[in-house]
């Protein structure tokens, strides 16, 4: 866990804290549900969303510790596996109105395991001396901060303040050997003079009496005292520090040294306490720093849980074509708290009809009711399975599916209407006729023989044919309102072609003529 990321990390670690007590862990959350049309022409949509991500409030948090001068406990949560520590070492005693030296600080990562129980050592303040007169046998701060000379020299008067305790964090103990990082503790300060600062891998030092100066703690040794004791004295001498424990000053006025992973030497003779030493031997990505604390010390344990994995486990990705109807979608974050899930629905809507288109009218020349043949519909979807109905109306009635061919039509006319259906009931529909004429029959007697037009009903041509020798044959081609749409005089081919591809569908009449007789014939065209 690198330094850059622990001001992010205790950024968010109140927060978690804070909403550790609603939040589920972890917790995902999807996109609400959505309802979108087709895509025109397809059977399906593309869809876009933001792909949901787990995210896990438990798994991040901090726990901040103070000075309450008794061992206190932290238990790792659930999923973690690492912590970072950042300790605070307590302040030396103040000489008012000078100050006691700072305490130091250290920080670290630490890796532990769920449900593993930390002993925190939070050090105190040393006590503040009262800046004139006596000041034998003040305590030091809680953990380690050195006192004050347990008996005062007859010329002491001046005062100074007790060592600072060292913060530390202790792991499958509570000896000072299980310590697995130390922030250092002040000095106190002398008559005058302020305190030496706490930390740094070897504490600062005291004040010189006589020569001597009193040392900071390092990685090794405690520090040593300050001055030299004159033997007329009857009070007590500055002592140098230990492991764990800062030496005291002397019964004239000197400092107490600081706590820490060994303390620093007492001070002599008005003389400041040195420094202890801080500890960084039991942690990783680690370092320290020589004071900047004052006041009591503090140890601040901030972790980051185990990382979500967030998975989808039903349903279709972002980006990709969504059928028509309703496609769920599950994910599911995942981590060693526990796991949650989340759904949401996209429902894509057909709201395109389908289409059909009918045949032409038709038109057929018979004597009888007629089956009919050939008038299916063109229909087509955007998607597939549409369904086709007809119904009957007019000479014919009647309703069915699929093609109406192959029914029998009355005579007169009959409306077809088919009407197409897609699977979600988007509708489209055409019409058209379907006449049966009573005609003529296409050889008859005539007055004048041997001439034959065909096809009746036709399409696109009409041919006359004559097998008689006719010197001359008229032929005209009327529409029903009586307009000449065709005519050709003085015929003596023995074969004629009627063009009539072009016309509309309907009854038209042909009369071919030699001098005075005629034979009118009735065409269809359709």
């Amino acid at each position: 866990m690198k330094k850059s990321l622990l001001k992010f990390t205790l950024g968010i670690a109140v927060l978690a804290l804070g909403l550790k007590a609603n939040a589920q862990c972890p917790t995902i959350t999807c996109p609400t549900d959505t309802v979108i049309n087709n895509d025109q022409g397809s059977c399906d949509a593309i869809f876009n969303f933001g792909v949901p991500a787990g995210i896990d409030f438990c798994a991040s948090g901090s726990q901040t510790f103070s000075y309450t001068g008794v061992l206190q406990t932290f238990t790792v949560p659930a999923g973690v596996t690492m912590i970072t520590i950042q300790a605070y070492g307590a302040q030396g005693g103040d000489d008012t109105p000078v100050a006691g030296g700072q305490g130091g600080y250290a920080t670290g990562d630490l890796a532990v395991t769920p449900g593993q129980v930390l002993n925190i050592y939070v050090g105190g303040k040393g006590t503040d001396g009262p800046g004139s007169g006596q000041n034998c046998a003040l305590p030091g701060g809680f953990n380690g901060g050195g006192n004050t000379g347990a008996t005062c020299c007859s010329n002491a008067g001046g005062g100074a303040g007790a060592g600072g305790g060292a913060s530390d964090v202790r792991l499958a103990g509570n000896t000072l050997n299980d310590r697995v990082i130390v922030a250092a503790g002040g000095g106190g300060a002398g008559d005058g003079q302020v305190g030496a600062v706490g930390g740094g891998l070897i504490g600062a030092n005291g004040g010189t009496y006589n020569g001597v100066t009193s040392t900071g703690g390092t990685q090794t040794a405690g520090g040593l005292a300050g001055g030299t004791f004159f033997p007329n004295h009857t009070c007590s001498p500055a002592t140098d520090g230990t492991f764990g424990q800062g030496g005291e000053g002397d019964g004239n006025d000197g400092g107490g040294g600081g706590g820490g992973w060994y303390g620093g030497g007492g001070g002599a003779n008005n003389s400041h306490g040195a420094g202890g030493s801080s500890y960084i031997g039991g942690v990783t990505n680690s370092s320290t720093t020589f004071g900047g604390r004052m006041g009591n010390g503090e140890i601040i344990i901030s972790y980051l849980g185990a990382a979500v994995s967030t998975s989808q486990t039903l349903g279709l990705g972002t980006g990709v074509a969504y059928p028509i109807g309703v496609t769920t979608n599950t994910y599911v974050a995942t981590n060693n708290f526990g796991s949650a899930t989340c759904s949401f629905n996209v429902t894509v809507v057909d709201v395109e009809a389908p289409i059909i288109s009918c045949p032409s009218d038709t038109t057929v020349c018979d004597t009888t009711a007629t089956i009919i043949n050939n008038i299916a519909p063109m229909a087509s979807d955007n998607c597939s399975g549409e369904t086709v109905t007809y119904t009957l109306s007019g000479a014919t009635t009647g309703t069915g599916t699929g093609d109406a061919s192959g029914t029998t039509f009355n005579n007169g006319i009959t409306t077809v209407k088919y009407i197409v259906a897609d699977a979600v009931g988007n509708l489209d529909s055409c019409s058209f006729n379907v006449e049966i004429l009573t005609c003529v029959g296409i050889k008859e007697v005539y007055p004048l023989q041997g001439i034959e037009v065909f096809p009746n009903p036709v399409k696109d041509f009409i041919q006359v044919s004559f097998e008689e020798n006719y010197t001359s044959l008229n032929l005209t081609l009327t529409s029903v309102e009586g307009k000449i749409i065709y005519q050709k005089n003085n015929v003596t081919s023995k074969k004629v072609t009627i063009d009539v591809a072009g016309f509309d569908n309907g009854i038209y009449f042909l009369q071919v003529t030699n001098g005075l007789k005629s034979n009118n014939y009735k065409i269809v065209k359709k």
